[in-house]
């Protein structure tokens, strides 16, 4: 590959590969942690076009409750990008919350993760370099509606191409989301996501998202998206954002005798 086109590559997988920190569907993160004791395993597959890029992305992402508090999480994506196959960047974080309600479903929370060096950036699977982010995320919950607001700021590495660093610009990231009760076990969910491109001279993105949610039992969820950009002519991206998915619960600790 070129260096003129993996450096293309690389900036085009920048624009259709969001900010960390949020657990499928959405793009934004909710408050609650995993209870203690039990971990929560999302296996999905999303699919994102902006421009020329193409990906469909078969994603898993396991999240394990360490107390009431707080969680840690790891992902670990499977990508198909411009005919190349294999694992992408490790995403590892944390999330703890700082103030909530006695049904833990009203407060906020914090979230720090760090997206690794791992993925083949030849291949276009990688970035190229870490990047860290910090959020905050608020939550609250009303009869049959849940609210959430993000903010974050990602610390964007600088990948090499050719000997040559290129230059990123740090991303901030705000975003809103919406859960609403429409029938038994079943949720509407919406969201809008506003961020700054990492690209020098790219577009900001705004974009939106929307889907259901769908306990099919206690512990096995159902979910899917789909989302554009809101912008003239899909500036920013995505032209067209779909996920779906499944949620699995199960207890990470055998249980005491």
């Amino acid at each position: 590959m070129s260096p003129a086109r993996l450096a293309g590559l690389l900036a085009a997988l920048a624009l259709v590969c969001p900010p960390l920190g949020a657990t499928p569907p959405l793009e934004s993160g909710d408050m609650p942690t995993a209870d203690a004791g039990r971990a929560e395993f999302f296996l999905g597959t999303k699919y994102v076009k902006s421009g020329a890029v193409e990906r469909s992305i078969p994603a898993d992402e396991l999240v394990l409750g360490l107390s009431e508090r707080e969680e840690l999480t790891a992902e670990v994506p499977y990508l198909s990008v411009d005919g190349h196959h294999g694992f992408g960047d490790i995403t590892l974080g944390t999330k703890y919350m700082f103030n909530y309600n006695d049904k833990r479903d009203s407060g906020i929370a914090g979230s720090f993760e760090a997206k690794l060096d791992n993925g083949s950036r030849a291949s276009g699977l990688g970035n190229g370099a870490v990047d860290y982010e910090a959020r905050l995320r608020a939550q609250e919950t009303w009869p049959k509606v849940t609210s959430y607001l993000n903010v974050a700021h990602t610390w964007v590495g600088q990948p090499v191409v050719n000997g040559r660093r290129q230059l990123r610009h740090n991303i901030r990231l705000v975003s809103v989301a919406q859960e609403t009760l429409v029938a038994k076990n079943l949720r509407f969910i919406t969201e809008m996501i506003w961020n700054n491109s990492d690209i020098p001279g790219e577009p900001h993105r705004l974009a939106a998202n929307s889907g259901v949610r769908y306990a099919l039992t206690r512990n096995i969820e159902l979910h899917g998206t789909i989302g554009r950009s809101l912008r003239d002519a899909n500036a920013g991206g995505p032209t067209y954002r779909a996920y779906a998915g499944v949620k699995f619960e199960f207890a990470s600790l055998p249980p005491e005798r």
